[in-house]
């Protein structure tokens, strides 16, 4: 059974189409992924603001120091929320 030519020529468009889209726009390659900080450095960045490692310095929160086995919100003289 052969095609209708309106049918055939509607498939080269599609295809003629397609193709120049590709040429025209091609497809961003991935992002090189960023390197890893080192543990220090991501620590100095998101919790040695407000946290210090050594024990008995208080900063806008607890020290964490002895953190592991301590049940949380339990150091005194800080707020928690519920």
């Amino acid at each position: 059974m052969r095609r209708p030519r309106a049918m055939t020529a509607m498939a080269l468009l599609g295809a003629a189409a397609a193709s120049f889209a590709r040429a025209q726009f091609p497809l961003p390659l991935p992002a090189t992924p960023a390197a890893p900080a080192d543990p220090a450095t991501q620590f100095a960045n998101q919790c040695g603001t407000c946290h210090a490692l050594a024990s008995g310095e208080e900063r806008q929160g607890p020290d964490l120091h002895g953190v592991f086995g301590r049940h949380a919100g339990t150091v005194p003289g800080f707020t928690y929320s519920p």
